[in-house]
């Protein structure tokens, strides 16, 4: 049997580094990709939820029912009330006061015990706001506050950063929560 040897090429290094340069050029390009089509999912999750938000709020007329129905729960009502004006006031202090009296926009640099009292008056103003509802849609009180929620909250992808997008954020909520003065009926799902 005769040996066979053969011989290993090496890469020189300028093969090596274009190679791996190549290798490193394919990976931006679908990190790229990867980040685009992200993108694209938030706009299209979001926007989803945007639209099912008006949608139910349209269809149940949400906020005549909040604001005029007699079998609202009173006392859980006015909970979330108070309870949702701490959070809009907190909000206002933090996006707009507090940057131009402290000169920073981070809210636990400033005080960090901002965050834990709106994530407990938040907490608190949901489960309110539920059992307020309550007896007006039933379960369907849940899918309600939860597709509003969402839409709430997926609204300020698509406005722009800064003082503006949240007088933007601001003004279209306040226009959302008065609906129920051009909405001329008085609810489908009650």
């Amino acid at each position: 049997m005769a040996n066979r040897t053969q011989t290993v090429l090496k890469p020189t290094e300028e093969e090596e580094m274009g190679l791996l340069k190549k290798d490193r050029d394919l990976s931006e390009h679908y990190n790229k990709r990867e980040e685009l089509a992200d993108k694209i999912l938030m706009y299209l999750r979001n926007g989803f939820w945007v639209i099912v938000a008006g949608i139910v709020i349209y269809y149940s007329n949400f906020f005549h029912h909040l604001f005029k129905d007699p079998n609202i729960n009173e006392f859980f009502y006015q909970i979330s009330m108070a309870g949702y004006t701490i959070i809009v006031s907190l909000m206002v202090f933090t996006t707009f006061i507090m940057p131009r009296i402290a000169g920073t926009h981070d809210i636990e640099e400033y005080n960090p015990k901002l965050v834990p009292v709106g994530a407990v008056v938040g907490f608190i103003s949901v489960i309110s706001l539920i059992i307020a509802i309550w007896p007006v849609w039933g379960w369907w009180s849940l899918l309600i506050f939860i597709s509003i929620w969402k839409g709430f909250f997926g609204l300020s992808v698509f406005l722009p950063a800064g003082d503006f997008g949240n007088a933007c954020f601001m003004l279209i909520n306040a226009g959302t929560v008065l609906s129920f003065y051009i909405i001329e009926h008085e609810g489908y799902l009650h």
